[in-house]
């Protein structure tokens, strides 16, 4: 009797326990609960989730901070640029120089089979700096299909291209097909879009929709196209 009694008091006693072990999973966090069935202190795992949890709370806030501090430093290079760019920008007749530099030479660009613009210019010309920043954006446009071919025509060594091309005055712009035959010549301040159009369709191969003079003809408004003087 006295052993029935013992252990009904034990199996009370485990359920007791069962019973406040289960309360107790129930007010335990997921990471308590894990770390009480490992066998883990409870009150260690807590402090041990509180201190990641502040950690990973520092490393966000320092991320943040960081990439704010990025973002400023970019716009701030940003806005320096653009103002450096807009209080000193290259001069019309240095972009034309630099134009020149990546000219492929002339009797180059006459047997390459590509069309070609040739564009005589000066430094003292206003004319061609004006159209100096034109002139760079129809470069980029469309020098991967025609040459352009920029030339001081103040420069001993291009004399005797001047001669050829017939220049009198300048800006002159000569527009030449594949075969090396003188399509239109323009001289002097040219619209952007005039220019655009009769490449358009010199890299076509179609008829200018606009024409210049002739400068081989004695007729300067002859539209036929002219064969250039041989280069002696």
């Amino acid at each position: 009797m006295l052993k029935c009694q013992l252990k009904s008091n034990e199996e009370a006693s485990d359920v007791s326990e069962s019973s406040s072990k289960e309360r107790m999973g129930n007010t335990l966090s997921a990471q308590e609960r894990m770390a009480a069935v490992l066998g883990k202190d409870i009150q260690q795992a807590r402090a041990e989730f509180e201190q990641r949890n502040q950690k990973n709370i520092e490393t966000r806030a320092k991320d943040l901070f960081e990439g704010r501090i990025a973002a400023i430093i970019g716009f701030s290079v940003g806005v320096m640029i653009h103002i450096f760019l807009r209080t000193n920008p290259l001069s019309p007749i240095t972009v034309l120089g630099e134009l020149e530099k990546m000219s492929p030479p002339l009797e180059v660009a006459l047997t390459n089979g590509k069309p070609t613009l040739v564009e005589f210019y000066a430094p003292w010309c206003v004319d061609c700096g004006l159209m100096a920043d034109k002139m760079s954006q129809l470069h980029a446009e469309y020098s991967s299909s025609i040459n352009f071919v920029l030339l001081n025509g103040d420069k001993p060594d291009n004399q005797e291209a001047v001669s050829r091309f017939r220049v009198e005055g300048i800006p002159h712009i000569a527009f030449v097909e594949p075969g090396g035959s003188v399509a239109t010549t323009f001289v002097g301040m040219i619209p952007k879009e005039i220019l655009h159009d009769d490449l358009d369709a010199l890299m076509r191969k179609k008829p200018l929709p606009y024409y210049g003079i002739n400068v081989f003809s004695d007729d300067l408004y002859d539209e036929s196209s002219s064969d250039l003087p041989s280069d002696t």
